[in-house]
């Protein structure tokens, strides 16, 4: 068995293969946030069904549940779909071609610049839904301050890599962080 695509393991070997012009970087791993703007779960749930079903087996994807809840920077329900760079024309072309109407898609990079990252580069399908730029501009400053401090660019950016096993307390402290609190 390989390396677990998204384990701080692959994101170093994939860094090493870069150039280390930034002009230059690669993403390794991008989101795919599935948005329901009318909060209709039953559509957002067949969809989530319809990824998995898709891209369950495969192991440079990883779609994660419904979060029925808003929390970070994602104002309504939502799921996540994990992806590598190797995975990108797969995911995003079926996504175009497989979203329902109602839903809209947000395809991001996944830096330790989640404000640009969740912006100017990133790519919608369907209507744009507006993010809480709050929980960005938070974890933008924290994984400044690790690397400042030392720490590998890719373990400053491990909670975004890898948001389904993030604890509900890491989660709830980011969300504090963002209200100010």
């Amino acid at each position: 068995m390989g390396v677990d695509p998204f384990s701080i393991k692959a994101l170093d070997q994939f860094d090493l293969q870069q150039g280390k012009d930034a002009k230059d970087r690669k993403v390794h791993v991008w989101h795919m946030h599935t948005y329901s703007r009318a909060n209709d779960l039953s559509a957002l749930s067949s969809f989530n069904e319809a990824v998995a079903s898709r891209f369950g087996g495969e192991a440079r994807v990883r779609v994660n549940k419904v979060a029925e809840k808003p929390f970070g920077p994602h104002p309504c329900m939502q799921f996540e779909t994990d992806f590598t760079h190797s995975m990108w024309g797969d995911v995003v072309s079926w996504a175009i071609y497989n979203r329902p109407t109602a839903l809209s898609i947000l395809f991001h990079p996944v830096d330790e610049e989640q404000v640009a990252a969740h912006s100017f580069r990133a790519t919608w399908v369907g209507e744009p839904i507006r993010l809480n730029e709050r929980p960005l501009k938070a974890f933008d400053k924290t994984a400044a301050q690790r690397i400042a401090g030392g720490v590998a660019r890719n373990e400053a950016i491990w909670d975004i890599v890898t948001p389904a096993t993030m604890s509900v307390e890491r989660m709830d402290e980011i969300n504090r962080i963002a209200r100010g609190e």
